[in-house]
């Protein structure tokens, strides 16, 4: 046996010599001295690697039909049908490796490899999870980093990169990788420190730039971001953050001229995404419908766009496929067993369910209305700590618990309070149904109050990220101004350090806004006993416009007209979910006759 030859081919192979190497084995092929399989193993390897897959699926189907439980020989032909897209063949031969061998974690990591490429998020997990049981290689862990992150499970997909950064800490995928999961999670501070720190290993300066305008954006610091946009050199990038930098300062057709800037050929999902965004902070609806659809016919997957287009479908009363796109949210993870399954069936359980809720107070407050008409017992409903009380004392026949109390009940399902919806609000006429949630408050305080004088109770700015805080926000003294008479009374439900405010009031308008010695942010129930004793609540789009709302006040809320918040569906000035709210949407050129008009409504009244 001429041993020297398959050497030397096996040398050519592993030097990326394929043409040579190739040449040879075929040349050994029909040598009956040689070992068949192992030649057809190498030629179907070496052909794949050299692109050649039609060549190489042949040289594998020729191994098979000799060797039918050679598993690694399915495995690669399968690499060489995805290159070909043959993905139902690709699958099937992974399949058939996983079958002939289970511990081989490199057919499972592949295969979950091709359903990550083919958008099919689910299956990729599974297979990236039964690959790294077998064998925990860093490379499996990034894998899965990837699936997390398109399913938006952030916290996850930082664990697992973090664990590929052990093995490669200076991987400049990796690195960026982390630095965008960090954004995602908010996590500002840690993603500035880590920034800084791992920026020597970003070798593409254009990419570094990138993500700096990713964090200075994320982190409000609009300045800091155009200042490293400037410096991005591919046109179509630049013009795709100048766009958002736009949307935060609020010039949406400077936002939109920026986008119109990209060519056509390059408006991916996510550009069409926001597209449709942006026009529908303008109150286009049918232009952004337009938009989310394209996005949509781009990428059948974008989750963004299904759930904006669930908001429009809310909007427009269409709730069956308006809940089943707003599925599609980003939900706050769970911490329970693997045990406990979502429920998504289209009936409702008969078993007891846990309901999750959402991240934001407003939305938790907003949607537990439906405990006013809700009939299965079966529900255990998880709420904010500060709110536990007034639930109980409100609905003494269901169960509700906090997150710290978990293990109170058993259980074999969950639901996310927003896709508890669906079971109860199928029409418009069901939303009529709803009534104010808080009827009985416990805790009570006397207000001071002046006779024949109306008590009007005031909120004024949100704590929201920056950019959110200064649009859902209103200056002070331009909020009480327009409000002023001398036969109303002022009352503040506004929580955080307001003292400033309350003194510019007094020194400007020589009048005083009454405020309690209560921590309104933790102590709501007896912000909600205050808001009972008032007669009006005038209020900003915050946590105060939820809890007069729920408790049944006479509510205006001002909502700046670029807001498109699910519970800001309509355009109607009466809310339907809050009965005794009426939405007032302003800018800062109409705030002022806006609170006018307010007045003299209240004056009229009284």
């Amino acid at each position: 046996m001429d041993q020297s030859k398959l050497t030397k081919a096996i040398e050519f192979h592993k030097k990326n010599q394929l043409k040579k190497a190739i040449k040879i084995y075929v040349d050994l092929l029909n040598r009956s001295e040689f070992n068949k399989n192992q030649i057809l193993f190498l030629l179907g390897t070496a052909c794949y690697q050299s692109k050649n897959f039609k060549e190489s699926i042949n040289y594998f189907k020729n191994l098979l039909s000799i060797d039918p439980n050679n598993f690694h020989a399915y495995s690669n032909m399968a690499l060489a049908q995805k290159e070909l897209n043959q993905i139902d063949e690709a699958i099937s031969s992974f399949n058939e490796s996983i079958k002939i061998n289970p511990k081989f974690s490199h057919s499972f990591n592949n295969l979950g490899n091709l359903f990550l490429s083919i958008d099919d998020y689910k299956n990729a997990l599974l297979n990236f999870n039964n690959a790294l049981q077998i064998e925990q290689l860093p490379d499996f862990f990034f894998n899965r980093a990837r699936v997390h992150d398109k399913l938006h499970n952030h916290n996850q997909a930082l664990v697992d990169i973090e664990k590929y950064l052990l093995t490669f800490p200076e991987s400049n995928n990796a690195i960026i990788f982390k630095i965008e999961q960090l954004i995602n999670l908010n996590n500002l501070d840690t993603c500035a420190e880590y920034l800084q720190l791992s920026s020597k290993y970003i070798s593409d300066s254009e990419r570094l730039y990138e993500l700096y305008v990713k964090y200075y954006l994320a982190s409000e610091k609009l300045e800091d971001a155009k200042v490293n946009i400037i410096h991005i050199k591919n046109d179509v990038t630049k013009n795709f953050y100048y766009s958002i930098y736009f949307y935060k300062k609020n010039d949406l057709h400077a936002a939109i001229d920026k986008l119109n800037l990209l060519p056509e050929s390059e408006h991916n999902s996510n550009i069409l995404n926001n597209f449709g965004l942006f026009y529908r902070e303008l109150g286009d609806d049918i232009k952004s419908h337009h938009f989310f659809s394209k996005a949509l016919d781009l990428n059948p997957n974008n989750n963004f766009a299904k759930l904006n287009i669930g908001l429009l479908e809310l909007k427009q009363y269409n709730f069956s496929s308006g809940w089943a796109n707003y599925n599609f949210r980003d939900k706050p993870p769970t911490n329970l067993s693997d045990e406990i399954h979502e429920w998504n069936e289209g009936y409702i359980p008969t078993e007891k369910v846990l309901i999750l809720n959402e991240q934001g107070i407003g939305d938790q407050l907003l949607f537990l209305h439906i405990l006013t008409i809700l009939k299965n017992k079966n529900f255990i409903f998880i709420v904010d700590k500060r709110l536990i009380n007034i639930y109980k004392l409100n609905f003494p026949e269901i169960n509700f618990i906090t997150d710290n109390n978990l293990k109170a009940y058993d259980y074999k399902f969950y639901i996310y309070l927003g896709d508890l919806l669906k079971y109860f609000i199928k029409t418009r006429s069901d939303l009529i149904k709803i009534k104010p949630t808080f009827q009985k408050i416990k805790k009570n305080i006397s207000l001071s109050k002046k006779s024949n004088s109306v008590n009007i109770g005031l909120s004024w700015k949100s704590t929201k990220s920056k950019t959110e805080s200064k649009l859902r926000s209103v200056d002070i003294l331009s909020f009480i101004e327009p409000l002023i008479d001398d036969s109303l009374v002022f009352h503040s439900l506004q929580y955080g350090d307001i003292e400033k405010d309350l003194n510019l009031v007094e020194k400007n308008f020589k009048i005083k806004i009454l405020s309690q010695n209560i921590d309104y942010f933790n102590d709501l129930e007896m912000l909600i006993s205050i808001i009972n004793q008032l007669d009006y609540v005038i209020t900003t789009d915050n946590i105060t416009a939820h809890l007069a709302g729920a408790a049944g006040k006479k509510t205006y809320v001002l909502v700046p007209e670029t807001s498109s918040r699910i519970w800001f569906w309509h355009t109607e000035k009466n809310h339907e979910w809050y009965k005794n709210t009426i939405i007032h949407f302003f800018n800062d050129k109409t705030i002022k006759d806006i609170l006018s008009n307010i007045k003299q409504e209240i004056l009229d009244i009284n």
